[in-house]
């Protein structure tokens, strides 16, 4: 049998907290580690994906013509293809997609471009036209919306003035060149993680 004195037991109770702090900042620590980690971000960036292609999935089939409901779904199957130019209904434009979120805010859209390759990846130009004090431009963006995910873009940058024009590379799509209201023109490399200026 174990017996205790008062004085063992102070012992052990301290060390006790010793190592429960100990464990505590750890554990802390490997948390923060955890959270921070870019794995982790793509894991969520991928959640998010799913989860919100499941929310625009009507959209996303109607823009490509594919049947959503049960009867456009017989109607496919019958014709082989959709029926484009057998509609007997006029001709009607429908919204799908609004891209749009608080890192543009009171940023005008002054030009676009889709990927060469991923038709689903549109790059957009935000700034402004003129000067916001002296000799400094209004600053501008380029954001890379998803139609898989139009509610935040895939990735962004700011640029030192409105972009004004941009397009992507032919030969390698992952470049992408900018031009902006200040004169400057500038070549991208989005194919990374981070977007870098060549």
């Amino acid at each position: 049998s174990l017996h205790l004195t008062t004085s063992n037991e102070k012992q052990i109770t301290e060390q006790a907290r010793k190592v429960d702090s100990k464990d505590g900042a750890n554990i802390a620590q490997n948390s923060d580690n955890i959270l921070a980690s870019h794995r982790l971000a793509r894991i969520f960036g991928v959640v998010e994906r799913a989860l919100q292609q499941e929310a625009y999935q009507r959209e996303q089939f109607k823009y490509r013509c594919v049947p959503c409901e049960e009867r456009e779904l017989m109607s496919f199957k019958k014709t082989k293809g959709p029926k484009l130019l057998k509609q007997k209904t006029k001709p009607q434009i429908e919204s799908l997609f609004n891209f749009k979120c608080k890192l543009t805010h009171n940023m005008q859209v002054l030009c676009f471009s889709w990927h060469r390759y991923n038709k689903d990846i549109l790059a957009v130009g935000y700034g402004g036209y003129g000067h916001v004090d002296g000799d400094k431009y209004v600053i501008g963006m380029v954001l890379f919306w998803s139609l898989r995910n139009p509610s935040f873009p895939e990735k962004h940058f700011h640029t030192s003035s409105g972009v004004t024009a941009l397009e992507f590379a032919e030969t390698k799509p992952g470049l992408l060149a900018v031009g902006m209201y200040n004169g400057s023109i500038a070549i991208y490399d989005t194919s990374g993680r981070n977007t870098q200026d060549l």
